[in-house]
């Protein structure tokens, strides 16, 4: 049971244990928070035993970057907020997922023989000589909240973990080879392996923030390479004798004719991850090796942000903004895949949009309804 009169505070043990300051008496005397408040979100520590930032933000009483910059100065390091970026996949697994686990701490930036980390303790010295070891990079420690870097870990590494156990399920059947004739990838593509497998490479793409997935057939097998901010990275590969099932579950899915391999087909389907919709726009394509099939992914979220928070200076919005309320002309929007063409898009049909004007878009295939 945590002591309240003591106000000993979680975050400030497990930042460090020469960092033993009252975070709540500190955040009250910096004006941040109200002594009121503070009961409050100490009141909710005892019965929840969750971490006392955590609960302040939650709270809405404090940001989180005020919590961590103020840690930060005392532990002389620079703060950094994990929901706020995305994390490199290749840097990332610069560290294993045990020492990732284990250390608590997460690479961000390889920068020459330096790598950037995210910590929550970042005075661990044997934490840091850990990494330093694996890697063989000098560790330029960063703070980051508890709770932030375990939702950062766990959204990075459980889906890929699953994708692991799925893999290994399926090698552990027995191949059989399959007879075009009698279709088995029907039937498999219901079997418990398969489904686990197409749903942990959903959730691994969502959780890396990818754009698209590619399941290509190979001589020896299916590769799966998700694009992550235009590039393309593989994922996994998966044995030869599973590559109509995985094709025939996705079909399924998308509701396209599982019986067609001989010519390209486009469908549609929805994916909840934790309660959030994503659209996914798929298609196949017959090929030397199989029939490959792209999944792009559409995050209806994305498209619906405000034309000022998409990165424009100011003068090329106000240049912009001019040229999409002309009365006819054309603007053209150009560039490569995943690098916002339908986000700038969405958006200024949202600036335009009013009961004055009649809309109608012209789209081949169709995005976002």
């Amino acid at each position: 049971m945590i002591n309240p009169i003591k106000n000993t505070i979680k975050e400030s043990e497990s930042q460090s244990s020469r960092a033993a300051f009252r975070l709540g008496d500190r955040l009250v005397q910096s004006g941040a928070i109200t002594t009121q408040q503070l009961s409050q979100a100490l009141e909710v520590q005892i019965k929840s035993n969750a971490f006392l930032g955590q609960i302040l933000v939650d709270l809405g009483f404090v940001e989180a970057a005020v919590i961590g910059n103020m840690l930060a100065r005392e532990l002389g390091v620079r703060y950094i907020d994990l929901l706020s970026i995305r994390l490199d996949p290749e840097t990332v697994r610069l560290l294993p997922e045990e020492s990732v686990r284990s250390t608590r701490a997460i690479p961000l930036k390889r920068l020459g023989e330096s790598l950037e980390v995210a910590m929550a303790d970042p005075l661990d010295v044997n934490a840091i000589d850990r990494i330093h070891l694996i890697t063989g990079l000098r560790v330029a420690p960063l703070l980051a909240m508890e709770w932030e870097l375990q939702r950062a870990i766990n959204e990075h590494f459980d889906a890929h973990s699953r994708t692991s156990a799925a893999l290994n399920d399926l090698k552990t059947q027995n191949s059989e080879t399959i007879n075009p004739v009698n279709r088995p990838e029907l039937k498999a593509a219901s079997e418990a392996p398969i489904v686990r497998l197409v749903d942990s490479l959903l959730e691994s793409a969502l959780a890396l923030h990818a754009s698209d997935i590619h399941f290509e057939p190979q001589e020896r097998g299916l590769r799966v390479r998700f694009r992550v901010d235009g590039m393309l990275l593989e994922q996994a590969e998966i044995p030869r004798a599973q590559l109509s099932s995985i094709i025939a579950r996705l079909k399924v899915l998308c509701q396209m004719d599982v019986t067609e391999s001989r010519r390209p087909q486009d469908g549609r389907m929805s994916h909840d991850n934790h309660g959030r919709i994503y659209d996914m726009r798929v298609s196949s394509v017959p090929t030397v090796q199989g029939e490959k099939i792209v999944l792009r992914i559409l995050d209806k979220s994305s498209v619906l942000v405000p034309l000022e928070k998409l990165g424009f200076q100011p003068v090329q919005q106000k240049n912009f903004e001019s040229l999409i309320r002309l009365p006819h002309g054309m603007v053209l929007v150009v560039g490569p895949t995943g690098n916002g063409k339908s986000t700038t898009l969405y958006s200024s049909l949202n600036m335009l949009n009013d009961e004055r004007r009649n809309i109608m878009t012209l789209e081949d295939p169709v995005e976002y309804n």
